[in-house]
């Protein structure tokens, strides 16, 4: 993880979000306003909904128009993700010499 253990309890938080946020504890109708409104832009619900179309049968365009979607979050979080990765893990490692050379964090 590019932001050590910060970057893995943030990846763990949107995770338990995602499944909470996309219908996977309660249906999607039962869920506070919050969620009901974030669920549209959340890419486990694009996730969720092509797997119901493998498992149930393809209807029309369902499962490619989800899988189109799921792509887009892909591309964006790759064009992000590669130009900060190295300014982001150089920092990180700068921060980490820092933390390392006080003796706090053992």
């Amino acid at each position: 993880s590019v932001f050590g253990n910060i970057g893995k309890a943030l990846s763990t938080a949107l995770m338990i979000a995602q499944i909470a946020g996309t219908g996977g504890t309660f249906p999607v109708q039962m869920l506070p306003s919050g969620f009901r409104e974030i669920y549209p832009y959340l890419p486990f619900s694009h996730a969720m909904t092509a797997l119901r179309e493998t498992v149930g049968g393809f209807y029309g365009t369902v499962y490619w128009e989800q899988m189109g979607r799921m792509g887009i979050y892909l591309l964006v979080a790759l064009l992000i993700g590669i130009p900060l990765y190295t300014p982001i893990s150089r920092a990180m490692a700068r921060t980490n010499d820092l933390v390392a050379s006080t003796g706090v964090m053992g």
